[in-house]
Order: C-alpha cells, then structure tokens, then sequence
C-alpha cells in the first residue's frame, strides 16, 4: 500500500463515481394531460360620422375703454 500515491488514489474514486453516476433508470413515467382553453373574439367596427356645426358668435366691441375702481381711474 505504500507504493500507491495520492494520484492512484485520486484515478480511482474518479472511475467509481463514474460508473456508480452512470445508472440506468427505468421508471421512466409519462403524464398526460389536457388543457381546454377558451378564446374569446371581439370585433370592433368603426363608423366615421359627420356632423355639421354652425355657431354664429356676436361680440360687441366698444368705442372707449375706462379703467376704474369706485369712481377713480386706475391707469
């Protein structure tokens, strides 16, 4: 035992790891399973529709312009 040294010991333990790793599994177990999914569909017309819109806007514009407060001028 003394002839063998650390890397003999190292070859070894990788070769046991190797096979022991290497195991064939034959449980092998399938599941199927159905999945229902439902779809929902919305369709969305557009319509442009036109409207006419008259507004007729009548503004009084004044001659003169006072600026005051209780009677006195503020400019």
């Amino acid at each position: 035992m003394k002839n063998l040294n650390l890397k003999s010991y190292l070859y070894i333990a990788s070769i046991a790891i190797l096979f022991s790793s290497c195991s064939k599994e034959d449980d092998v177990q399938y599941i199927t399973e159905t999945i229902t999914e439902t779809v929902v569909q919305y369709e969305t017309e557009t319509i442009t529709v036109e409207v006419p819109i008259v507004t007729t806007v009548q503004v009084e514009i004044p001659y003169s312009y006072e600026f005051a407060r209780a009677g006195k001028s503020t400019v």
